[in-house]
This record gives C-alpha cells, structure tokens and sequence, in this order.
C-alpha cells in the first residue's frame, strides 16, 4: 500500500528584492531578479516561487516565439511574452497582465503564476502593513 505524504508550503512574497520563505524547508531563497509592481499586478519572475516551493518544474524557453513552456507535473503551461493569454492544460486562460521580460528574466503577474502551479485566489493572501504576499501551497 502506498502512502502519501502531502506538505504545506507558505511561501511568503516580500515586494522589492524576492524573498520567498518555504516552510518545510525553513529555508528563505533569495533572488537577484526581484519582483515590481505593473498595471496593479505583482510581477514575479518564474524560477525563484518553482524553487521555493520544491517544484522540479521544468521551463523550456523558445527564444523565437519568445515563450515558455512549463511542465510541473500533470500540468503543462505555455506562456507567450505580451500575451493577454496562456495555455494551460491545453486551454487559452486570459492573464491579468501579460508576461515580460526584464533584464532577461521572464516576469509573470502573482496571480498568474498562483494559477500556473495550482493555486486558487482562496490560497493567496495580501498583508499590505509589510507589503507581503502569502502563498499557501500543498504540494505532493
């Protein structure tokens, strides 16, 4: 018989420089990209949250459509840079501000990426004395 094991995850955004705090890990990964403020959307780059939350996503870019893709276990995500749409799972999804690249990193709204890997709007939340965002994500 198999067992299981799921884990919480927090991951706990900080706007300005990346700090995403994993609770399982009790580790705070840093990221030099940081995340900025676009259109009233948190911009986040991609790899950074993946890590921080243990995910062994795979991102495989195509510099001429200028897109990823993202294959985190069942789900395959295909994001296009300036698209007011991604793909996932085979379905176009409107995004709340589309993708950017920034000094070379790709850049995705919060609640976009929270979609990406799973996440309801229910399992972010917004704490805006420290300006931080709560990411509560059970992984497996």
């Amino acid at each position: 018989m198999k067992k299981f094991l799921s884990m919480l995850i927090i991951c706990i955004l900080t706007i300005g420089p990346v700090s995403v705090f994993a609770q399982d890990k009790g580790a705070s990964p840093k990221s030099e990209e940081g995340n900025y403020i676009e259109e009233k959307q948190v911009m986040m780059p991609i790899r950074p949250v993946l890590d921080a939350i243990g995910s062994k996503a795979q991102i495989i870019w195509d510099d001429n459509e200028k897109s990823a893709t993202v294959l985190m276990g069942r789900r395959v995500s295909k994001i296009t840079v300036g698209s007011d749409t991604m793909v996932l799972n085979g379905v176009e999804i409107a995004v709340e501000t589309p993708a950017e690249i920034t000094d070379g990193v790709l850049f995705l709204p919060l609640t976009d990426l929270a979609m990406l890997i799973g996440l309801g709007e229910d399992k972010i939340s917004w704490d805006s004395e420290t300006q931080t965002v709560i990411l509560n994500y059970i992984g497996d």
